[in-house]
């Protein structure tokens, strides 16, 4: 009778223990159209998240196609999901962090912006390797304050891999979001100067945080500045509006501006751009819809169509233009306003041939 009870309680707690292990499996989403392996919290608001992009125009509201819902495990990560509110603060200058990226054809570029911003600034700087070289990697390494980020294809689909398509961009905004206040997004060919005009710029933020930039136009929380030679219809696939609408005359009329550079400071217009951004980043036929090229056919006046695709340009400008009209922003000021120009200044094919050496004192 005793070897019988026994063995009954042996069989109970094994009976348990496989319960227990198929509950963790359970606990894990182990998402299989990315290999990332993201613990899902049970309490996951993922049904709910809103995964439809609003177009705004003059009020009025249309709704793109819905993204993949299991991409819900991404935004959750990266706390711009629905359920995280961010309210803007002053910027604090030093704990700005500058973020930049290169593989191997572009490393001579980095080098020059590199050594331009530690020059003049002592701010951490992030440097995603996007495939460089182990030589060109240790090299960036040992500049003073800059932390060497290996981007991890493996976590995405296979569509990120195509550089050219720019899809590692909005992962970086969006990687940088959770765990930076704020920070700046550039690339290779930016150089910075005019400290004084960098600390003006920040300044301009008090203003958003007293609520006085909706009216004034002052400055928003996601910042470009540089204007595209074109509007957002002439390098924009129409196959990206089934995600991310807008309005035909709005994609005419409005000049694209440049993604070569943006400020991003945590706030819930932020956030919400982050999201809609790196969501048609992660779906292959948004942010590259089939027959997407990046040599345009300018054939005519620069507001028409040139069959042509600016990828993660096109994405976020279709998305900022509709939530700076939803919240009311005087687009026009904000068009008009120098500001970068004050401290930025855009340098292709600026190469550096000697070797970045800049220790930390």
């Amino acid at each position: 009778m005793t070897s019988h009870t026994s063995a009954f309680r042996l069989f109970g707690r094994f009976v348990i223990a496989i319960a227990v292990i198929l509950f963790v499996i359970f606990m894990f989403d182990w998402t299989k159209d990315s290999n990332v392996e993201i613990i899902r919290y049970i309490y996951s608001s993922s049904q709910e998240e809103n995964m439809q992009f609003t177009c705004y125009d003059n009020k009025k509201a249309s709704k793109g196609k819905s993204f993949p819902r299991n991409l819900t495990a991404f935004i959750d990560y990266w706390k711009i999901s629905d359920i995280h509110v961010y309210k803007l603060k002053p910027i604090n200058s030093s704990g700005v962090v500058f973020i930049t990226y290169a593989s191997s054809n572009h490393f001579h570029e980095s080098r020059k912006a590199v050594s331009s911003l530690r020059s003049a600034y002592r701010n951490k700087i992030v440097f995603y390797d996007l495939g460089l070289t182990a030589k060109e990697a240790t090299e960036m390494a040992n500049v003073c304050n800059l932390e060497m980020w290996k981007f991890d294809y493996s976590k995405y689909p296979s569509f990120v891999t195509q550089l050219f398509q720019y899809h590692f961009k909005a992962i970086i905004m969006a990687e940088a979001f959770s765990q930076f206040e704020s920070y700046w997004i550039m690339d290779a060919s930016i150089r910075f100067n005019n400290h004084s005009s960098l600390h003006d710029f920040y300044s301009k933020f008090l203003c958003s945080h007293l609520h006085f930039s909706i009216s004034s136009g002052k400055m928003e929380t996601l910042v470009q500045r540089f204007p595209a030679s074109h509007s957002i219809l002439a390098t924009t696939h129409p196959g990206m509006y089934d995600y991310l609408p807008i309005n035909a005359t709005r994609a005419i009329d409005v000049t694209m501006r440049a993604a070569t550079v943006m400020f991003i400071t945590r706030s819930d217009l932020g956030r919400e751009a982050v999201k809609w951004n790196v969501l048609c980043a992660l779906t292959g036929d948004c942010f590259a819809p089939p027959g997407s090229e990046l040599t345009c056919k300018f054939d005519g006046p620069r507001r028409v169509y040139a069959h042509c695709n600016r990828y993660d340009q096109s994405s976020i400008n279709i998305i900022i233009e509709s939530l700076l009209d939803r919240d009311g922003w005087h687009r026009t000021t904000i068009n008009d306003d120098g500001g970068m120009g004050q401290f930025i200044s855009i340098q292709r094919g600026d190469r550096e041939s000697k070797k970045l050496s800049i220790p930390c004192h």
